[in-house]
């Protein structure tokens, strides 16, 4: 049965950050709000259990510490957005480490068509005579879960967009770990995934390529026009897995969508629901990753590995990376503050990008390499999380 809701507009105060959100047509009568091909559905704070002064409160604070862009979603209902929103929203920008997820997504895709496993080993994909045995036995799990066990190459992850090595030559790369036991956040590895993935689709015959399958098997059906990202490929013409996909924030609620619906676009599955929840389950190498997305839910004796690409650190007691928000949130990760943040148990989704991490104008005389790429998240973040659950007032 359809219940109907009062839905009351956010006011735009003087020096807030959240834009006006009119209400719905008297008549509008939804029990949830999905994405549209004009954009997303909204809805008051109030209709959704959300408390409007103190959601308020919270998307000022990160709009005033860097957030360019800045969406809070309920019930998929679209109730708040940053003031700089209607300016930066439609321009495509560096996802840095988001790519990671968005390339985890596609290859989910993949998997649900037939043309991958999670537990292939790479080799079966790809040209004979490329790697050696040991090599061509990392399977895509491993990939998807950064415990490849390969040497990490530092300088590879200090020149993101330079293309100094390719996929090919991560099959070269020594091998210093047994695959699946030890997790280092490699961008050399997590080149290996599209790669792979292509080469399956070429060899299965279901696309040409990997940028045409991601255009008709993900970006098109969530939505995502043409014109609003450009993914960035490297020397073999193969899109990169580890940065450089460029997508405009308006677009980055539809990927929380998918998420927040395990797989569902409408009425269309594009992802199985258990490549999902792998997604965001951890390993024993690191509770705090699952398929190349953060996990908040590590605790106690977990093994907890911090996200550096100068110096790995494992965390002891493992704790949540973001301790104010709930433990089943799940995210995505991206240098600069490029997030797709997703709390099952709320029904919520947050996105936000921006040229500056929140963390860089809160407590930064404790800034350390560690800190910047994920080993713990400092007060910028914790603040807004810890404003956002006070404004919860219903499930």
């Amino acid at each position: 049965m359809r219940t109907p809701r009062r839905v009351a507009a956010l006011v735009l105060a003087a020096g807030t950050a959240l834009a006006l959100l009119p209400p719905p047509p008297a008549d509008a009568w939804s029990p949830q709000c999905a994405p549209n091909a004009a954009g997303y559905e909204r809805a008051g704070a109030a209709a959704v259990g959300l408390d409007e002064a103190a959601l308020r409160a919270a998307v000022d604070y990160w709009v005033n510490e860097g957030a360019e862009s800045l969406k809070v979603f309920r019930h998929g209902c679209l109730v708040a957005e940053g003031t700089l929103d209607p300016a930066i929203e439609r321009i495509p920008r560096q996802n840095w480490s988001q790519t990671k997820t968005i390339s985890a997504l596609v290859a989910g895709v993949a998997v649900r068509r037939g043309v991958i496993d999670v537990d292939d080993p790479i080799g079966k994909h790809l040209p004979p005579g490329v790697g050696d045995d040991e090599h061509r036995a990392i399977t895509v799990r491993h990939i998807l879960t950064m415990t490849t066990g390969l040497e990490l190459r530092p300088m590879f992850a200090m020149a993101l967009n330079a293309d100094l090595i390719g996929p090919q030559d991560a099959m070269k790369i020594r091998m210093r770990h047994r695959p699946g036991e030890y997790f280092e956040y490699d961008q050399n590895a997590a080149s290996l995934l599209n790669w792979v993935v292509e080469s399956a689709l070429r060899r299965s015959g279901v696309a040409p390529n990997l940028l045409a399958f991601a255009r008709d098997e993900f970006f098109t059906p969530l939505g995502i026009p043409a014109d609003a990202y450009v993914w960035q490929t490297d020397r073999s013409g193969t899109p990169m897995t580890h940065a450089n996909l460029h997508l405009r924030p308006l677009e980055f609620g539809r990927i929380g969508d998918l998420m927040r619906r395990q797989g569902l676009v409408g009425d269309r599955r594009m992802i199985d629901a258990d490549y999902l929840e792998l997604l965001r389950t951890g390993t024993s190498a690191n509770c705090g990753y699952g398929f190349m997305t953060w996990l908040n839910g590590c605790t106690g004796d977990q093994r907890q590995v911090n996200a550096s690409i100068i110096t790995r650190r494992e965390i002891r007691p493992a704790r949540p990376w973001i301790a104010t928000a709930p433990a089943d949130m799940y995210y995505t990760w991206g240098a600069h503050g490029q997030h797709v943040f997703v709390i099952p148990s709320l029904d919520l989704v947050v996105t936000r990008a921006g040229e500056r991490s929140p963390d860089n104008s809160s407590d930064t005389e404790k800034l350390d390499e560690n800190l910047i790429w994920n080993g713990s998240q400092k007060a910028g973040y914790e603040e807004f999380f810890r404003r956002l659950m006070v404004a919860v007032r219903a499930p």
